[in-house]
């Protein structure tokens, strides 16, 4: 257990819910002996729960900016570790793209509210440094990604996937002004996609996903079936290569080929995992270079996962795990030659790749393993350094 003065280390997780990885962060940290808390401003859209919401639909904002004070006044005088996600601080230094709550405001309220999150951002990574607190920092995919560093380093899909979904050239630079920050305040960087590395201070460090417990995973059980099952879950389509997904499995089922689109949308999380369970195959991204935290849920189940790997970022992430990396690589060009392979496996061959997969997130997934290498980061003596998820 992490102790300070001899007492449990007292963890505050804030302040974006991305998945569920700062709940479960902070319950397994719990399960360690740490007092951890997540708080989040608003309640996940697909089911995901912090152990705090500072802000419920029909409740006016200025409840949420009086709890976030509060919440800073406890952070101030009682916090051990702050672990960030998002890239965010808990006051919101805003992207220069208007959300949809900002357009219905006034301009001067706007630009007021703007400075007001800037200023204070900055105010709480001095106090929380001068008060000794350590400060972690984890990245988790267009939080750092920037769209003129993935054109030049020809990662041009993901430029497009950014571009189409309204980032500007604006937001690149907002974004390296936020990765500088966390360069000067942060004890510790986390990336979960190993592309981010690329654009992160070079402490900063690859990290697995743990939001699933794969041993909770079981899969439907379903025999004399002739036709193919895909499963794709896309939270956004244009981030996820959706549209490529949709016209290859119609091209295939054009030329006599029995597959059948699952679609995962609008659903909450224990209903995705339901449908997920019975599909043959998952097909996460296609754009990115990396597989998704979805695409850890699917290979829990035993599905062969597809997803876009870029080789090139595979020098950020343990050896060993390159190695034993079971996804299926495709792009929106190859995805049709892809399902078509893994069709003519079939079933038993689908059913060894799918146990490969299941082996892989029980090595590199274990969010048990996983956090161990996060608490290593809230120790004193880990001042300065990232972690590695693992030595190879």
């Amino acid at each position: 257990m992490s102790l300070r003065n001899g007492r449990p280390l007292r963890v505050f997780h804030v302040p974006a819910l991305v998945g569920d990885h700062g709940p479960s962060l902070a319950s397994l940290e719990r399960q360690a002996g740490l007092r951890s808390e997540c708080v989040a401003e608003m309640p996940h859209a697909f089911g995901f729960s912090a152990d705090v919401a500072l802000w419920h639909p029909g409740e006016p904002p200025v409840l949420m900016e009086l709890r976030r004070l509060a919440l800073f006044a406890r952070i101030v005088v009682c916090a051990d570790v702050v672990h960030y996600n998002w890239g965010r601080t808990l006051f919101p230094d805003l992207r220069p793209r208007p959300s949809p709550a900002e357009r219905g405001r006034p301009s001067w309220m706007r630009h007021a509210y703007r400075a007001y999150g800037r200023w204070m951002a900055e105010l709480e990574l001095r106090l929380l440094r001068l008060r000794g607190v350590r400060i972690v920092v984890t990245f988790q995919g267009n939080d750092a990604r920037q769209m003129d560093r993935c054109r030049a380093s020809g990662a041009w899909r993901a430029a497009d996937a950014m571009a189409a979904t309204g980032c500007t050239a604006g937001e690149d630079e907002w974004k390296r002004r936020v990765i500088a920050r966390c360069g000067r305040f942060a004890h510790a960087i986390f990336a979960l996609n190993p592309d981010l590395c690329r654009v992160l201070p070079p402490r900063a460090r690859f990290l697995p996903y743990l939001h699933w417990d794969h041993r909770r995973a079981q899969r439907a059980v379903h025999s004399g079936r002739d036709e193919m099952v895909v499963a794709h879950a896309p939270s956004v389509r244009a981030q996820k290569g959706t549209e490529a997904v949709v016209s290859a499995i119609g091209r295939l089922q054009a030329a006599g080929v029995p597959l059948r689109l699952e679609l995962i949308e609008g659903m909450c999380h224990r209903e995705c995992l339901q449908v997920m369970a019975g599909a043959d195959v998952f097909v996460d991204q296609l754009l990115y270079g990396w597989y998704g935290g979805a695409a850890v849920e699917a290979m829990s189940f035993g599905l062969p996962t597809v997803a876009f790997i870029d080789d090139r970022d595979l020098a950020y992430v343990p050896k060993t795990m390159a190695r034993e990396l079971p996804v299926v690589s495709a792009t929106p060009e190859t995805i049709a030659d892809r399902l078509l392979e893994l069709y003519h496996m079939g079933p038993e061959r689908r059913n060894a790749l799918g146990s490969a997969s299941r082996v892989f997130v029980e090595r590199w997934h274990d969010p048990s393993v996983v956090a161990k290498v996060v608490m290593r980061a809230y120790e004193p003596t880990a001042l300065g350094q990232g972690a590695s998820a693992d030595a190879d």
